[in-house]
């Protein structure tokens, strides 16, 4: 479902540094030390981006998952969010 997404913290800077080019689709946020990785794919996109982390040595700190609620949904099926600002 679009606008769900991963969101992962990592211990430390360099570990943040290094994870984004890893994993498509990604940002971060260096005052917290998260990256968020988009999970439209549901579970084989967080098994892809863990299993990407893993093999380069890249330990996470602290994951959530974040699934779009009943408006978002909304939104991203029919546009909707574009037309309320016109």
């Amino acid at each position: 479902m679009p606008g769900g997404h991963i969101r992962l913290r990592f211990a430390d800077a360099p570990t943040l540094d290094a994870a984004p080019r890893l994993l498509d689709g990604s940002g971060r946020d260096d005052d917290a030390l998260p990256l968020t990785v988009s999970s439209d794919e549901g579970v084989g996109a967080l098994r892809t981006a863990l299993d990407c982390l893993d093999r380069a040595n890249l330990e996470v700190d602290d994951l959530s998952i974040h699934t779009p609620d009943l408006d978002e949904v909304f939104f991203a099926l029919t546009g909707a969010r574009d037309r309320v600002g016109a």
